[in-house]
């Protein structure tokens, strides 16, 4: 009973989001595109639950008195399920490049340990002749703190 309702659990579940987004369709040609690409992902990752959990319906069925098979099946599957959300997530990086290529993400790392004090440095640069006979002096001043 549980075989059948995880399967009506998930074709309820796979059509319902295709459904919707093709009802999301809009006159514009990138919006449907990119509707079309999660479509199909959205059908990859809901049809191979659904199929597999069908082959384990269908081997409990079958071979349940002679054999345990389904038992394996049915240990894959939350895994099956768990790689159908990764693969979830991990296609929106894939599908924000390929709909938006002008993009640029922006990582920001703070630092909470140790904030590094501003610093002063001064440095001069003794006088001496160039090449071309002219006398060259400069004292160089400014905070290094920010310098990598």
């Amino acid at each position: 009973m549980s075989l059948i309702c995880a399967i009506i659990c998930d074709i309820v579940i796979t059509f319902g989001l295709v459904l919707n987004l093709h009802r999301s369709r809009t006159g514009i040609k990138r919006t449907n595109q990119c509707l079309n690409s999660l479509v199909v992902l959205t059908l990859n990752t809901g049809l191979l639950t659904v199929i597999l959990t069908i082959v384990a319906l269908i081997a409990f069925s079958v071979l349940s008195p002679r054999l345990l098979l389904y038992i394996a099946i049915e240990l894959v599957l939350p895994r099956c399920y768990v790689n159908s959300l990764f693969a979830t997530l991990n296609s929106r990086d894939y599908l924000r490049d390929k709909f938006n290529p002008n993009s640029i993400l922006i990582t920001i790392q703070s630092e909470t340990d140790v904030r590094p004090e501003p610093r002063l440095r001064i440095a001069s640069l003794n006088s001496g002749t160039s090449t071309n006979g002219l006398q060259a002096s400069s004292v160089i001043l400014g905070d290094y703190s920010k310098l990598p």
